[in-house]
């Protein structure tokens, strides 16, 4: 200590802040303190260490509170299995600034040190799980992204595992009961169907089922009850204590376990064992299943539907903690989603700076893994890993040409049934008949209201009201208002469009208006899409904050693509030429 800094400084900054005998006596009785202090002193100043922690809280508390349950491995278990760990967090929030802290702890000391010596210390596994079933980790993700350098802490971390295997390793038990080595079945597309197959052919077959939201894993419930091959009783769907049931789709309530007092509850280890073949859960929430102890032989199969939505750390919780990947009956995991359309939705611009944009899919599928790409010279996917579906059962001919030679090397097939697809076909507004693609060229003005940053296109808005009027009452087509749909880029337009919708003479209350990503696997048999913007001098401020459609060839995928019927978009062609998709 006195080589390291001028003791007295540091005893009489001590001995303000807490009563010092105490805190020796507490000390000396819990740990080897020699031990400690050396540990400490070798890995950071510990002048500025201490006084950054005595300025931001009370130091008396803190020490008391943790040396006084035990060792400290012990410690964290503990308290992450015997208190709501979210109102620790928030608690200790609450009482410092925790970036400053953060801050402080990270310029003072080697932080990969500290990562791998807490790796070394404790199951890191079964810690990361236990925190992210006990807290939103999405928004612990995006605090500790605006306070310290992801990369760094990423690379610390991967340095001290094998990610490559923590990740990979996977087999797949096929029919004739060989063990096939692989390691991920990725689907390009829902997987409804794979799971129906698992349950019907495999009656021994324990199946997990995870998706980034609660719309999203409600979904996959409904759809494989809807075919009745596995009993109710033996079908759960697993959410998190704060979700209200007020908020649960009346056909999903029946599946979901109630606390009584509105909200729902975890069964216990023994009811998911024993009674249920089929669960379904949230990504985050999957990491309940590890807290309560399901061992990783458990399920033989975890399937991710919205792959290509979900963060990567999100991904990981059922995947590190529920699959098994070792010994001679490994489980088998599937990814289904698509990696060319809409990923992660993030607010902080250091975490997108850092990659938590791209998905675990999307990763999967980039030029690092050269087992998920087209193979050699027959420049096809190894259809043990890769399993592409082709077939489109939503959209026009005419809708899906715009996407399938851009994004899907020209491989998607219509499959839509011929009469829903060419409903509109005849419609007396389309500018070609049988061509049911419109694009109406408007040269508006973007305007902002006040301080407001996002922005609106009434000439636009005027367009679409005109095309909402006309469908609406066109004879001959079979067409109701609430299967119009409304995208547009920016809040502001949005909001515009639905007022001008409940005023005179529309008063048109059930036609969804939203931005991208509200319509992402979501389809209407007409979609109408407000492109908005109509100056290039705003191009750049789009660019920097990734809004509207240009440079951004996923949002535009998924704009275009909702469309069943009929696809009608409003812009100025001046502008969009700009982006090289738009001028295709």
């Amino acid at each position: 200590i006195l080589t390291s800094l001028n003791f007295k400084l540091l005893v009489l900054s001590i001995l303000t802040s807490l009563n010092f005998k105490l805190l020796v006596l507490s000390i000396l009785t819990s740990l080897n303190f020699k031990l400690l202090v050396l540990s400490i002193l070798t890995s950071l100043n510990f002048k500025l260490l201490v006084l950054s922690i005595l300025t931001s809280l009370n130091f008396k508390l803190l020490v008391l509170s943790i040396l006084t349950s035990l060792n400290f491995k012990l410690l964290v278990l503990s308290i992450l299995t015997s208190l709501n760990f979210k109102l620790l967090v928030l608690s200790i929030l609450t009482s410092l600034n925790f970036k400053l802290l953060v801050l402080s702890i990270l310029t003072s000391l080697n932080f990969k040190l500290l990562v791998l010596s807490i790796l070394t210390s404790l199951n890191f596994k079964l810690l990361v799980l236990s925190i992210l079933t006990s807290l939103n980790f999405k928004l612990l993700v995006l605090s500790i992204l605006t306070s310290l350098n992801f990369k760094l802490l990423v690379l610390s971390i991967l340095t001290s595992l094998n990610f490559k295997l923590l990740v990979l390793s996977s087999k797949l038990q096929t029919v004739g009961s060989q063990c096939l080595e692989i390691h991920v079945s990725i689907l390009l597309n829902v997987l409804n169907w794979y799971i129906l197959q698992v349950l019907d052919k495999y009656p021994h077959s324990k199946v997990l089922a995870c998706a980034p939201s609660n719309s999203a894993a409600d979904l996959i419930l409904e759809r494989v009850a809807e075919h009745q091959i596995v009993p109710k009783a033996q079908m759960v769907r697993l959410n998190a204590f704060g979700r209200g049931e007020n908020s649960v789709n009346k056909k999903i309530l029946e599946y979901c376990i109630s606390d009584g007092d509105g909200f729902f509850r975890f069964p216990r280890k023994d009811e998911i064992e024993n009674n249920y073949r089929f669960v379904v859960t949230t990504l985050i929430s999957a990491g309940r299943l590890v807290s309560l102890g399901i061992p990783k032989s458990h399920f033989t199969h975890v399937f991710i539907d919205e792959a290509g939505q979900g963060m990567e750390p999100e991904c990981l919780v059922p995947i590190v903690g529920l699959l098994e990947t070792q010994g001679h009956n490994p489980g088998q995991l599937v990814l289904a989603g698509d990696p060319k359309q809409l990923g992660p939705v993030l607010r902080s611009p250091i975490a997108i700076k850092f990659g938590l944009g791209m998905s675990f899919l999307e990763r999967l599928m980039g030029p690092n893994f050269s087992c998920f790409n087209r193979q050699g010279l027959s420049d096809q996917y190894e259809p043990k890993l890769v399993t592409k579906l082709l077939n489109n059962y939503r959209s026009h001919h005419a809708i899906i040409d715009v996407r399938r030679t851009m994004f899907y090397d020209d491989e998607l097939r219509v499959c839509a049934d011929e009469a829903q697809r060419t409903c509109l076909c005849r419609w007396s507004g389309l500018k070609k008949q049988g061509f049911p693609v419109i694009f109406e060229a408007v040269c508006g003005k973007d305007q902002r209201e006040e301080n407001s940053p996002s922005f609106f296109n009434p000439e636009e808005v005027s367009v679409v009201l005109r095309y909402v009027r006309e469908l609406k009452e066109a004879r001959g087509i079979p067409l109701e208002t609430s299967e119009i749909g409304i995208i547009s880029p920016y809040h502001r337009q949005v909001q515009k469009i639905r007022r001008e919708l409940l005023q005179r003479p529309l008063r048109v209350k059930d036609i969804k208006v939203g931005s991208v990503e509200e319509f992402q696997g979501q389809e209407r048999k007409v979609i109408i899409i407000s492109t908005v913007r109509s100056s290039e001098e705003f191009l750049k401020l789009d660019a920097q904050h990734k809004l509207g459609f240009l440079k951004n060839p996923k949002r535009f995928n998924v704009a275009i693509t909702r469309a069943k019927a009929l696809l009608i978009v409003i812009g100025n062609p001046d502008v969009l030429c700009h982006d090289a998709h738009w001028r295709k």
